[in-house]
């Protein structure tokens, strides 16, 4: 058996027990959980899309249920929760100028 072949049903092997396929994924806050977030920031849909770099209409979708973020969206909307000043410091750092 060449090790390529072992490595593939190791990896089948892994995946059956574990009973999933692929990495954990961030679970999408919902649409509540999103407006209530901008509201605590304190900042119309507009300048919490334009702060955090959200396309204004996904925000008003996701808000409005829908629509829901993709992964990666629902990971910044939750570092926005936990770390609102942090995380917009660093979307300012690597904005385009």
């Amino acid at each position: 058996m060449s090790g390529l072949t072992q490595g593939l049903e190791e990896t089948l092997r892994y995946i059956e027990r574990d009973g999933r396929r692929g990495p954990p994924r961030w679970s999408a806050p919902t649409p509540e959980q999103i407006k209530k977030l901008r509201q605590r920031v304190r900042l119309s849909q507009d300048a919490f899309a334009e702060s955090y770099g959200f396309s204004v209409v996904s925000l008003r979708k996701w808000e409005q249920g829908r629509a829901v973020p993709e992964q990666t969206a629902s990971l910044l909307l939750r570092m926005i929760a936990a770390q609102p000043r942090t995380v917009r410091n660093l979307v300012d750092a690597v904005r385009p100028r």
